[in-house]
This record gives structure tokens, C-alpha cells and sequence, in this order.
């Protein structure tokens, strides 16, 4: 969506199963989960793994993942589950090399 571009975005190096974790928090997106799939499936027959960006928008926080074969899996996530995902990169996920500064909460 045109002008529908996150003020601040993050980017991270994820391995394949990091980004399927990621993606599976936002339960109510089903192209997102048939990404997860694909991710998960890659996981282990590819070395590496993806790159995420991850920004916020009017409260959600808005995330991309780059799948084995280069497509963007795109979702975007209500607040609520952005805690859950804040929470997962900083505790779940510690291959996460941060290439900007962390995501902060969004002010309520």
C-alpha cells in the first residue's frame, strides 16, 4: 500500500525458523502462515537464513521476511501480538544480529 510505510523499520539476519516464528504470531494472516510452512521447511537444507524488516505503523508493527526462493512474505501485526513479538526477539532469538537500534514499544 502506497504510504503505508513504517516510520522506523529494523532490520535483522534471521535464521529460517526465527522468521517462521515470527510470521506464526500473526494468527489471523493465512498467506502468512502457508509462509511459515515454507520457512520452516527450509530450515536446515539452507545454510543462512532470511532477513526480516520490521517496522511500526499507527501501532502495529509491520513485518517482512524474505522466503527461500527470494519472495517477501509481508504481515502485519496488532499491537497486542507486537509484545509477544518484541518479547521473541529479544529472548527467543539470539542469532538476531540488530542492524539498527531496537524496537521500542509505541507509546499508547
Amino acid at each position: 500500500a502506497e504510504g503505508d510505510t513504517p516510520a522506523k523499520v529494523n532490520e535483522f539476519s534471521v535464521g529460517w525458523k526465527g522468521a517462521g516464528q515470527i510470521l506464526a504470531l500473526n494468527f489471523r494472516d493465512p498467506e502468512a502462515m502457508s509462509g511459515v510452512e515454507a520457512l520452516s521447511a527450509a530450515e536446515g537444507s539452507a545454510e543462512g537464513g532470511s532477513h526480516a524488516r520490521i517496522g511500526q505503523n499507527k501501532g502495529h508493527l509491520m513485518i517482512e521476511v524474505t522466503s527461500p526462493e527470494g519472495e517477501p512474505i509481508r504481515c502485519r501485526v496488532p499491537p497486542a501480538q507486537g509484545v509477544a513479538i518484541q518479547a521473541l526477539l529479544r529472548y527467543s532469538l539470539p542469532k538476531m544480529v540488530p542492524r539498527t537500534t531496537p524496537i521500542e514499544p509505541s507509546a499508547p
